[in-house]
């Protein structure tokens, strides 16, 4: 038979069992035994972990971004020079070519200096030869034909004359070929390769090869023969310049003859010119006139004449216009002064 526990027989059960549970741990603290704390220790030996320093981190400025270049600062220099012009330029009245003033420019300079002038030609003849202003051509029946050469129909402006520069290699209308100058005067054109006949409309471009002559530095003197017309002059200038792809050029003042002294109508056209000239090249003009002028002998009565006149004065000159070896010697001088001046 079981027994049945009341519910005050398991209180006096449960109070008898706390009591005994107080006694017990009484005792031990009483007798300096401490009771193990397994939150903190373990039987298994102590790891050491080692830490490895942290190194702190210094602040730094954030990346800054170089500016971009200043426009204003020099441009490479090239080591080969181009000028263009006329009979000044390729050096009539010189009493050889190599003392034209180009020829004693590349002397000065050491620098390679090609010679783009030709005698006789006019601003337009000499833009369309360096490339700034490309002559426009008409071929008979706006055909190319398929192989051999072609007589120009017509042509704004003729860059090769009796005399120079010669042929001119470029293409038209896409096709490489070359252009040449024929007794008649005309002008005609041979393409490199044969091929089908093919259509190219009137007044096209003829673009010379110009053998990357616009970067390098560029001189320019034309003009003098077609200074009645100071708006084609001022056009054909400023398409040659901007024909270029940098900033390393001279535009160089128009001279004067002999007989266009102060007072005359060619005087005061020529002026007119080189006031346009000086202002809109400001950093890039040279008023190659003025210092031929006054570098007139005051020894000499015909040079102090005119010098009054403001025309360059005999002692550098040949003949009524073009200079002779001293006068080139001078624009040769005055140009290579510019250029390192420019530090170009």
């Amino acid at each position: 038979m079981s027994r049945t526990w009341g519910a005050g027989a398991k209180r006096i059960l449960f109070n008898a069992t706390c009591a005994l549970l107080v006694v017990a741990l009484a005792s031990c603290l009483n007798d300096g035994t401490t009771v193990p704390d397994t939150a903190i220790t373990s039987d298994q030996p102590e790891t050491v972990v080692p830490v490895t320093p942290v190194t702190p981190v210094t602040p730094t400025e954030p990346p800054v971004t170089p500016p971009p270049p200043d426009p204003s600062e020099p441009t490479p220099r090239s080591d080969q020079i181009a000028v263009w012009g006329d009979s000044t330029t390729s050096g009539i009245g010189a009493s050889n070519p190599d003392l034209s003033y180009p020829a004693q420019l590349q002397l000065l300079t050491g620098r390679i200096t090609f010679n783009g002038g030709v005698s006789g030609q006019t601003s337009d003849q000499i833009a369309a030869r360096q490339g700034g202003a490309p002559a426009r051509v008409t071929l008979p029946d706006n055909a190319l034909p398929a192989t051999g050469s072609v007589v120009l129909q017509a042509q704004s402006t003729v860059p090769i004359t009796a005399e120079g520069p010669g042929p001119l290699t470029g293409t038209i209308g896409g096709f490489h070929g070359t252009l040449s100058y024929q007794p008649g005067p005309q002008l005609t054109f041979t393409r490199d390769a044969a091929g089908m006949t093919e259509s190219i409309p009137a007044a096209s471009a003829f673009l010379p090869d110009t053998f990357a002559r616009e970067t390098h530095l560029n001189v320019f003197w034309m003009g003098q023969n077609n200074f009645y017309d100071p708006q084609g002059v001022k056009f054909d200038i400023a398409k040659a310049v901007a024909f270029l792809s940098r900033n390393t050029f001279i535009v160089m003042s128009l001279l004067n003859a002999g007989d266009e002294g102060v007072g005359t109508s060619s005087y005061d056209q020529l002026a007119q010119i080189n006031a346009h000239l000086a202002q809109t090249y400001a950093g890039n003009f040279l008023d190659i006139r003025k210092i031929l002028v006054n570098h007139y002998d005051p020894a000499a009565p015909l040079d102090v004449q005119d010098y009054i006149n403001d025309v360059p004065p005999l002692s550098l000159r040949n003949d009524n216009w073009h200079l002779n070896d001293k006068g080139y010697g001078i624009v040769a001088q005055q140009i290579a002064d510019f250029i390192a001046a420019k530090n170009w």
